[in-house]
Order: C-alpha cells, then sequence, then structure tokens
C-alpha cells in the first residue's frame, strides 16, 4: 500500500464536485474561490485538466470549524 494511501482515514472518502459542495455550505462559486484565495476554505484537488474536486472529509472539517468558531462568539 502506498504511503498516501495509507494516509486516507477510511474507505468513505468522496470526492465532491463544485455544485455539491456549493450546495453543502451555501456559498456561491465566486464566494467559495474567493475563500480559497484567502485562505479560508479547503483548496480542490485537480484530478483532470477540466476537473476540481474536495473530499467529503475537507469539506466537514470546514464546516465543523465554522460551527465551532461561531459558538465561541
Amino acid at each position: 500500500m502506498s504511503e498516501s494511501a495509507a494516509a486516507i482515514p477510511d474507505s468513505n472518502v468522496r470526492f465532491l464536485r463544485l455544485p455539491a459542495v456549493m450546495s453543502r455550505v451555501g456559498l456561491s462559486r465566486s464566494g467559495i474561490y474567493a475563500k480559497i484565495a484567502t485562505g479560508d476554505f479547503p483548496v480542490p484537488t485537480k484530478i483532470s485538466r477540466r476537473c476540481v474536486v474536495w473530499t467529503n472529509f475537507s469539506i466537514d472539517s470546514w464546516i465543523n470549524s465554522h460551527i465551532k468558531a461561531a459558538g465561541e462568539n
């Protein structure tokens, strides 16, 4: 097994395309890419010349961190 495959937490990793990410986080395309530019959103992984994806774990982690931050205020 390769090192990168060993780093995956479990077999429930799913790739999410932009429409699914937009739906889950409630942000527009431009909002997501603006947050990526400022470092406040996970960077997508390019899987082909014209296709980028996020993992469900990276999006879930981002959502949870924002929920926790909102609770601290």
